[in-house]
């Protein structure tokens, strides 16, 4: 026994994740079952043809097709060092182009490649990483304040590059008690980024690993959104603290199969909150 696990067990929440990080540990009893599934997905037509077509889509929804993004003027090193979390944003209207410049540069394919069993099966890239090239992570925007685009929700779809439209902002309180954001930020802020999962994408290859590369996958995305909005003048907060089942409802999802584990508002810094 470890010696700091008698403090560890009086503890029911650090005692569940315990068991939680034990479980997923790759042991001789599992790490065959485990290569096998791996295996079995890299080298079947059946394989391919799920990690290839890991993706959502709204088909009888309206759809927004974001122009091309453009390259921001700011080097790398002075976005990583200008990087903050925002809590004060003054209010404006956010362009499409700056629209298009977060989303399809932090999370728009950016390449495709040729299954090597079919030519009919493609396999997608993006800015970040994901277990085994399956993405299980859905973004959806929550547009606030925008110059030209209706206000509403929408659902972004990497290879298309663009927006489909899911449903109107009705209610700002609605969406404060969903979010636990302060009125100032859903006011002020131009729209919010949420992030959720469909797990079984990567538990069906990774078996009880997968949990853990899918939440790996929300990190890389939420850090290359955060990197991209500040190359392009934009500030952001990511947010935890909200309630999965009210943001979960307002979307129509299924919490089992695919559930809220993150959100990002992002807008225009105040002047308070930008670096000098």
């Amino acid at each position: 026994m470890r010696p700091y696990i008698d403090t560890l067990v009086t503890n029911p929440v650090i005692e569940s994740i315990e068991i939680f990080h034990e479980t997923t540990k790759l042991f001789p009893e599992n790490i065959q079952d485990f290569y096998r599934c791996v295996a079995w997905y890299s080298s079947t037509l059946s394989g391919h043809y799920q990690v290839a077509n890991a993706y959502k889509q709204y088909t009888d929804s309206r759809k927004i097709y974001l122009p091309k993004s453009t390259k921001p003027t700011t080097g790398i090193d002075d976005v990583l060092s200008r990087r903050r979390s925002v809590r004060n944003f003054t209010y404006f209207q956010v362009s499409t182009q700056l629209l298009a410049n977060v989303l399809n540069g932090s999370l728009g394919t950016t390449q495709v490649s040729t299954s090597t069993l079919s030519e009919d099966i493609k396999f997608e890239y993006r800015p970040y990483p994901a277990a085994g090239g399956i993405f299980s992570i859905e973004h959806y925007v929550f547009l606030l304040s925008a110059d030209e685009l209706e206000m509403g929700i929408y659902h972004y779809e990497p290879r298309s590059r663009c927006l489909t439209w899911i449903k109107p902002i009705i209610d700002i309180n609605q969406l404060h008690l969903a979010t636990t954001l302060p009125y100032s930020m859903l006011t002020n802020a131009a729209f919010i980024i949420l992030q959720t999962s469909v797990f079984s994408r990567v538990v069906n290859k990774y078996r009880e690993r997968g949990y853990r590369f899918s939440l790996i996958e929300v990190g890389l995305a939420t850090q290359t959104i955060c990197l991209v909005s500040q190359s392009h003048g934009l500030g952001t907060l990511v947010w935890g603290g909200f309630r999965e089942m009210l943001i979960d409802q307002m979307l129509g999802l299924d919490t089992t199969e695919e559930t809220g584990i993150n959100l990002i508002v992002v807008g225009l810094p105040a002047d308070d909150e930008k670096d000098v």
